[in-house]
């Protein structure tokens, strides 16, 4: 995360702006994998609440985070919250058809 952070930093110091954007978007998809893989382990060991609070955050950082996606449809689906939990289904169809 930092090494992108840094490597699309010297990117604009070059002068190279297309290349420091790809490389923040890269840094920005390794930050919220990372983020929900935390929540993930919350969520697995029975932090739900918590894990929601990481799933929303990666979120934040990616919209196309397909693992905090999936994991927000568990979370919704374990509070029986339909409505939710498909709507977060869906957006891992969107990101992802093949999977």
């Amino acid at each position: 995360m930092a090494a992108w952070r840094k490597y699309a930093e010297a990117l604009q110091n070059l002068g190279d702006h297309d290349a420091a954007a790809r490389a923040t978007l890269e840094g920005n998809v390794v930050e919220a994998n990372h983020v929900a893989e935390v929540g993930s382990s919350l969520f697995f060991h029975g932090d739900a609440r918590r894990a929601k609070l990481f799933f929303t955050r990666a979120l934040a950082i990616d919209d196309n985070c397909l693992s905090a996606h999936w994991l927000l449809g568990e979370y919704y689906s374990n509070e029986r919250d339909t409505k939710s939990a498909l709507a977060h289904y869906h957006r891992c169809i969107e990101i992802a058809p093949d999977r």
